[in-house]
């Protein structure tokens, strides 16, 4: 039972002006030996799931209505920090899509967001299709939190882990 998470704080970096997200990161949760953050970047406005009209009308709002974000679905990363055998060690985790016209073309066609996450040998009528994406790093997420913190569209969430965790 040691291995299981446990929740350390919530913080919504946007009640700090002017903020830095390295700042912030330094003082908080990387004070910590052993801990999983993710970074929250939500869609300007909610995706409708109700039907594939509704869903597709939900990315154009989220592409083209004063969107705060690039991100017409949202995105996530992590950052675990762990201290292994006295040793900080740091790892920034995220992807992202590479052809987002790729993947609205696969939305529209009817696939829907199977696209993200078709199960296992469960359902063979949902095709395997492969999207072009590549890895976040962590330079270019840094500029990309400090701005959408400054418009109060960011957040975080952190988890305390347990050493045989890390």
């Amino acid at each position: 039972m040691r291995n299981v998470l446990f929740l350390l704080s919530f913080f919504s970096l946007s009640c700090y002006a002017k903020v830095d997200y390295e700042i912030v990161a330094n003082e908080t949760f990387r004070k910590l030996d052993n801990s999983i953050t993710v970074q929250i970047i939500p869609s300007t406005y909610p995706l409708n799931w109700s039907n594939p009209q509704s869903l597709i009308f939900s990315l154009m709002k989220n592409k083209f209505f004063f969107p705060k974000t690039k991100a017409e679905i949202g995105h996530v990363t992590a950052e675990v920090n762990c201290r292994i055998n006295g040793e900080n060690i740091r790892k920034f985790l995220g992807q992202k899509v590479t052809d987002i016209n790729g993947f609205r073309t696969h939305v529209i066609n009817g696939y829907g967001f199977s696209v993200l996450n078709r199960p296992r040998n469960n359902y063979d009528d949902i095709p395997l299709l492969t999207i072009k994406g590549e890895l976040d790093n962590y330079p270019d997420s840094l500029k990309r939190f400090n701005k959408l913190i400054s418009k109060d569209h960011f957040s975080s969430l952190s988890f305390k882990v347990s050493p045989e965790g890390c």
